[in-house]
């Protein structure tokens, strides 16, 4: 099975699955539009201040600022655990990067809305460190540190 490699330029299916999943994410006891309201509102305010034109392309701007080809996965042998760094398709890609995005909102523990989380979570995606940015650092780092353990995959 060959992987689909992540594209460098504006891909419907990314924007579109990223929205998805970033919905689903959010959504809670079945209160679908609510959140649909909080997310664009969000993408909408930041796609003014950032100077992007449409929503959609804020989300592939936020797609290429954090998405990571490779990610480390643990693999039992003999009764020991060893990391090992794994290729991804682009669909885990967008998982990994929503669920970033989510884990530096949950982060944040200021007393704000969950828009204006979100919205300062993009923002500071472009301006400057935010967690997302460190949590992807850290996957990196990990596939450095461990990649001696690439032939543990076979």
């Amino acid at each position: 099975m060959e992987l689909k490699k992540a594209p460098k330029y504006y891909n419907e299916k990314i924007d579109y699955s990223m929205h998805v999943k970033l919905l689903n994410f959010l959504i809670k006891k079945g209160k679908k539009e609510m959140t649909r309201g909080i997310v664009s509102s969000s993408l909408q305010k930041i796609s003014i201040q950032q100077k992007i034109f449409s929503a959609t392309r804020l989300l592939w701007s936020i797609f290429k600022e954090l998405h990571s080809g490779i990610e480390v996965r643990v693999i039992n042998k003999r009764g020991r655990q060893h990391f090992v760094p794994f290729k991804i398709s682009y669909y885990r890609q967008t998982y990994l990067v929503t669920k970033w995005l989510l884990q530096g909102i949950s982060l944040n523990k200021e007393r704000l809305s969950i828009k204006s989380k979100l919205s300062k979570e993009i923002a500071s995606i472009f301006f400057k460190n935010s967690e997302s940015k460190k949590q992807k650092k850290d996957n990196d780092a990990k596939v450095i540190q461990y990649k001696s353990n690439i032939h543990y995959r076979w």
